[in-house]
């Protein structure tokens, strides 16, 4: 498992250089993951140009290194190094010596565009002022340079001369490292597609195995998957949740979902009672059943489908003008026009955006065209109870509802699963729950009560009119 822990390294180094001229440290990178590719590595190590080089440390390429070429891997390159170290240390030491003596306050730096220079602040040039004066005269020939407003600027002959040294090493330097760092890319490139050929087999490996892995630590079954349109699951879950609740010691209360003679399950019930869970954990189920995985439930016969529809959360998009609602009327008009009897839809409170008379409407003819044209198995989770009651009247589906129950006038989740059609949402209970002030839930609840008593049958009024409308 470590070793492909960074096999999308592997891939990535390989691609970048077989596709381009990669830099030093992407040559690490590719060298640090290829030890556990034996063929490509095999080849690899054998060549001359590798044979130095220290594989178990994945930062070797950028240590001890101006530019990336590692310390201990090239003699003459080390020689080179250390020349140039001599001449910033000892011999640029030794000048400042000679030429102002050890209580001096005289420095000598590196200038990005003057070399190498004397520099002193202008508040110690009156320490320095006669040695310098005497400099200027000698063999030293000092000259004043540019400086700042805070420091005064000196160079000499000698500095002169060490700075042309200085700048013939790195010249070498830098082109003994470019002809070290082509002849690897050489190398390199020679091998890349073994390497990635390797790596992308140890990818899928690796993805088998962490399947099987968890499939074994949370007692996934393995699903029968057929060429038809069943979806017989018993006992599923979903995985995330229940690992969630495990966290809490909580358990996940598994449900059935039969979809093979009832093409479509409407589900009803109060808000956070497991609706969503419950249609999410089915897609899912499809997912890793088609991906070659075990599925969280005690068994599972799943027909395979050609394509997987959700029509679920609430997002709108501000930028194209798009309300939340036009962006759920768009999602599900590309499922209508998309799906074939083969697919699985999962449609989540359709409807909910708009007033409850369009938002009624347009939910029921969405379940009519899946049911009557489409054809396909089709969860659907909803509050409009009255369109759950009709559209469960359809040949091919089925009403569930989450169950619930009341403790000294709380509500309290059961989260499973039977037959038939919730009377309420409990909205206000969750409103009380979230912390919403007392005297607004017990306002609501009166205006809830009174709506109730003397509203239109909203049952009635539209069954009668899908009734009329198919004569």
């Amino acid at each position: 498992m470590s070793l492909c822990a960074k096999l999308s390294d592997t891939i990535l180094a390989g691609n970048k250089a077989d596709d381009t001229r990669p830099n030093f440290a992407d040559l690490g990178q590719l060298l640090t993951h290829v030890g556990g590719l034996v063929e490509a590595s095999n080849a690899l190590s054998k060549s001359p140009e590798w044979q130095n080089l220290d594989r178990s440390d994945p930062d070797f390429f950028v240590k001890n290194s101006i530019m990336g070429v590692p310390q201990g891997y090239d003699a003459e390159l080390d020689n080179l190094n250390e020349r140039i170290s001599d001449l910033e240390v000892r011999h640029m030491d030794r000048i400042r010596l000679e030429m102002f003596g050890p209580s001096s306050r005289v420095k000598i730096v590196r200038h990005q565009r003057q070399g190498w220079i004397l520099e002193i602040s202008k508040r110690h040039m009156t320490e320095e002022k006669e040695c310098i004066d005497g400099l200027v005269a000698s063999e030293e020939a000092l000259r004043e340079l540019e400086g700042t407003s805070q420091i005064k600027r000196f160079s000499s002959r000698r500095l002169d001369a060490l700075d042309t040294e200085f700048r013939s090493l790195e010249r070498e330097l830098a082109d003994r490292q470019k002809r070290i760092f082509v002849r690897l890319c050489d190398v390199a490139c020679d091998h890349t597609h073994s390497i990635i050929q390797s790596a992308r087999a140890l990818s899928s490996l690796d993805v088998a195995s962490s399947l099987a892995v968890v499939a074994d630590e949370h007692g996934f079954c393995r699903p029968e998957v057929t060429t038809g349109t069943e979806f017989e699951v018993v006992g599923g879950y979903h995985a995330a949740v229940q690992k969630a609740n495990l966290r809490h010691h909580a358990s996940f209360v598994a449900n059935d979902c039969h979809l093979s003679q009832q093409k479509m399950w409407l589900i009803t019930g109060p808000n956070m009672g497991g609706k969503s869970t419950f249609l999410r954990q089915n897609a899912l189920m499809i997912i890793m059943a088609q991906a070659g995985s075990f599925v969280p439930a005690r068994s599972a016969t799943i027909g395979v489908c050609d394509q997987l529809f959700a029509r679920v959360g609430a997002s709108d998009d501000i930028s194209r003008h798009m309300s939340t609602f036009m962006v759920e009327m768009m999602e599900t008009a590309r499922i209508l026009q998309k799906a074939t009897h083969r697919s699985f839809v999962v449609l989540d409170e359709i409807g909910r955006g708009t007033s409850t008379y369009d938002g009624m409407a347009i939910a029921s003819a969405v379940f009519e065209h899946l049911h009557d044209h489409t054809a396909c198995r089709t969860l659907a989770a909803t509050h409009y109870k009255e369109v759950a009651r009709v559209a469960g009247q359809l040949r091919n589906a089925a009403c569930h509802r989450t169950v619930f129950s009341h403790d000294g006038g709380d509500i309290v989740y059961g989260y499973n699963l039977e037959p038939g059609v919730a009377k309420r949402s409990h909205g206000i209970d969750v409103a009380r729950i979230s912390g919403m002030p007392k005297c607004v839930t017990d306002r609501a609840h009166h205006l809830l009560v009174a709506l109730e008593a003397t509203g239109d049958d909203l049952e009635s009024s539209l069954g009668n009119t899908i009734a009329k409308s198919k004569k």
